[in-house]
């Protein structure tokens, strides 16, 4: 996998190294989008933005101010610019893993007709964005302006760096989550949803350190990520049907998958609470140092790492 440390390298030369090979990635898709269809690409290149964003919090430590906001800002801008596929697409996905949830007990009367209206929309989504060049050029531009910054960064060559940028994306998550588990506010799940992201990028990173332990804990934040992910877009769902009802098939209709969506966004976030007290389980220093400490023992093994400490 790119999207990690090798052995060997340092902080600066690895931050470096991975945002560029995701920003190259990101371009070339951008650039010939017949080659994978709009809707493939769209949905790696806003993957790809996400993962530079997650990796320039990691070292967010060891870098100036100024350009973090740059590099965070860019990414940012470049993915909203073609967001509006990415959201009609999952938008239908998640309609789709609800209906296939629970077979038995969906209502036949009109509640396919909620999923033909997601389903046009995310047809005109994607015509949309495969008509709009004025907007795919501009992230195509902003994506390889944010390579050439990305290229000359000044990142601190310290191990420290990635410890206290993991310390500190722990330490979040894990209040997120107590902010978000036993409440009732979707904002306050989606937080925990970007801040429990940040850590599952930050594992992925520097699993080499330890894969026998480090790879089974971002699976464990993947498949988190993936019930905080479906939660946040039934929720958008259910708003998206009770604004106007008639769209989506009428009021039963509408009704009928909002309560579809409701029972299963309780088991989704009872889900996504007991594998939280899992990933948060430590306290954020205890979890610093056993990251330290699988660095360090990496490096004795035979990886001499510029970026040790």
């Amino acid at each position: 996998m790119s999207y990690q440390w090798k052995a060997g390298e340092g902080i600066a030369d690895g931050f470096r190294r991975i945002a560029g090979e995701e920003l190259d990635s990101a371009v070339d898709g951008l650039a010939h989008p017949e080659v994978r269809g709009v809707e493939a690409t769209v949905h790696d290149v806003r993957k790809r933005c996400k993962k530079v964003r997650g990796l320039a919090r990691l070292v967010r430590p060891g870098l100036a101010k100024a350009t973090f906001r740059e590099i965070n800002q860019a990414a940012r801008d470049a993915a909203a610019e073609i967001s509006s596929i990415r959201d009609a697409h999952a938008l239908l996905a998640s309609f789709d893993r609800l209906l296939a949830n629970d077979a038995d007990g969906v209502p036949i009367s009109g509640i396919f007709a909620v999923r033909a209206e997601l389903s046009r929309r995310a047809h005109e989504a994607t015509q949309a964005v495969a008509g709009q060049h004025d907007q795919v050029q501009r992230a195509l531009e902003g994506l390889d302006a944010l390579r050439a910054t990305v290229a000359e960064a000044d990142v601190e060559d310290d191990l420290d760096v990635l410890i206290d940028g993991v310390t500190t994306t722990y330490r979040l998550g894990g209040a997120a989550m107590h902010a978000a588990v036993g409440g009732e506010d979707d904002e306050a799940f989606h937080e925990w949803r970007k801040r429990e992201k940040d850590l599952w990028y930050a594992v992925r990173l520097i699993s080499p350190a330890a894969p026998a332990v480090l790879d089974p804990t971002a699976k464990l934040l993947h498949v988190l990520s993936e019930d905080l992910g479906d939660d946040h877009d039934l929720a958008v769902l259910t708003d998206l049907v009770g604004v106007d009802p008639e769209a989506f098939g009428g009021a039963a209709a509408a009704e009928a998958a909002a309560t579809l969506a409701a029972e299963r966004r309780v088991a989704l976030q009872h889900h996504a609470a007991g594998l939280g007290v899992q990933v948060y389980a430590e306290k954020p220093k205890a979890f610093a140092r056993r990251l330290r400490a699988y660095w360090k023992a990496w490096e004795r093994a035979g990886h001499d790492l510029p970026g040790g400490t």
